[in-house]
């Protein structure tokens, strides 16, 4: 079946994510320890790993200007930050305050994640609580009105 074939090859997706993970792991013990041998070699030809590093724009600014706001704005960001990280095969390395480090088997995995969480976040529901600190207010195009 379709579901099938679309789960199998999620997992293979995932397998080789963590294939290169290691890989990666391996190449940072062996940058710290120049002694030590990589856990696993990379396969340049056939290999890659895509790292997406996220972090909401003045956030600082506008934690201290209304917290509240800022506190219902990093719940959404995280929520649809995890739902896209499933929905496309990511896998979540680190996370640090609003920030996300994620890691992606396929450059156009990594640029489906980033152009729908983009297109998720933008086409929200925010309340006005949020719209009303400047630096989440919606901007529009002056010649087109779009947002």
């Amino acid at each position: 079946s379709r579901y099938s074939k679309r789960v199998l090859k999620r997992q293979q997706r995932l397998k080789r994510a963590d294939k290169l993970l290691d890989a990666l792991a391996g190449t940072l013990r062996a940058t710290a320890n120049p002694d030590a041998a990589p856990a696993t070699s990379l396969e340049p030809e056939k290999d890659t790993l895509m790292l997406v590093f996220t972090d909401i724009e003045s956030s600082t600014t506008a934690a201290a200007e209304s917290p509240r706001a800022m506190v219902l704005v990093q719940e959404t960001h995280d929520r649809l930050m995890r739902q896209g990280i499933q929905r496309f095969a990511g896998y979540e390395i680190h996370t640090q305050g609003d920030a996300f480090e994620i890691a992606f088997a396929t450059a156009v995995s990594a640029t489906q994640f980033c152009l729908w969480v983009q297109d998720q976040l933008m086409n929200y529901d925010w309340p006005k609580e949020v719209l009303d600190v400047p630096q989440f207010a919606a901007v529009k195009d002056e010649d087109t009105e779009d947002v």
